[in-house]
């Protein structure tokens, strides 16, 4: 009897080790995988338009366009004032005004003009969503040298249609 008992308790153990083996496994997912997920840089590839408020001249805004383009978080593009008479040739004419700089996978954006007629234009930010905030602008060198401000901008959607 003591076998008979010993025959069919042995194959029951085994089956209750074995389910409660398993009772831990699948259906969850671990929190901690051991990599880090990569975050890209936010594309600011298109048009924006940025507005500047001086804090230099009281009541005086600046209206600027720029095409830019990202290479993961390299950013390069045109500037142009448009209502800036330092960048502006000529009364009518607008210079085109290279920018290089960088975003962060955050939205930080930071970019910097060539010289243009002896003065560098920087400014920095944070972009989010085609919106660009917390902005600050200033000029070194040439006629518009200690200028600075505040800055906000947006990306220009696409003209589309006939």
């Amino acid at each position: 009897m003591k076998r008979r008992i010993a025959l069919i308790t042995m194959p029951l153990m085994t089956l209750a080790a074995f389910t409660l083996s398993l009772a831990g496994c699948g259906g969850g997912s671990s929190s901690s995988s051991g990599t880090t997920p990569i975050q890209t840089a936010p594309s600011l590839n298109g048009n924006w338009e940025i507005q500047g408020v001086s804090q230099t001249t009281a009541g005086t805004t600046y209206l600027m366009g720029v095409s830019m383009s990202t290479s993961g978080t390299a950013v390069s593009g045109i500037l142009h004032f448009l209502d800036y008479s330092c960048f502006i040739k000529n009364g009518n004419l607008l210079y085109e005004t290279p920018v290089t700089g960088t975003v962060t996978s955050a939205g930080a954006l930071s970019l910097t003009s060539s010289p243009v007629v002896g003065q560098t234009f920087s400014l920095a930010g944070t972009v989010t969503n085609g919106t660009l905030t917390d902005g600050t602008y200033s000029v070194s060198g040439g006629c518009g040298a200690g200028e600075h401000g505040t800055i906000t901008g947006f990306a220009v959607p696409s003209f589309t249609g006939t």
